[in-house]
């Protein structure tokens, strides 16, 4: 998103995410914000601190997200559970 700005492919900075980044990696981040602001070109992004804001995200999504999957793999193999036994009751019935 941040790309897409400094192209010109949108015309606002996008928001940065609440409560993702460490404060260290927030500060960063707004620097380069202000900076992008202030001089709007694609060549900022060679001094975005990937590996800086990778190793400082808080992950407190990963229990949802794996529990939102778990459940949605459940039903995924319930329905197609569902699915071969009606294909069966069709054939035997049509027999």
């Amino acid at each position: 998103d941040i790309k897409r700005f400094l192209t010109r492919e949108r015309e606002t900075y996008p928001t940065m995410p609440r409560g993702y980044f460490d404060e260290a990696t927030v500060a960063v981040l707004t620097a380069l914000r202000e900076r992008a602001l202030a001089d709007r070109r694609e060549e900022i992004l060679a001094d975005f601190p990937t590996a800086l804001a990778a190793a400082t995200v808080t992950n407190t999504w990963r229990p949802t997200a794996t529990h939102l999957y778990r459940n949605w793999l459940l039903y995924m193999s319930a329905e197609k559970a569902r699915a071969l036994e009606r294909g069966r009751t069709r054939r035997s019935v049509g027999e």
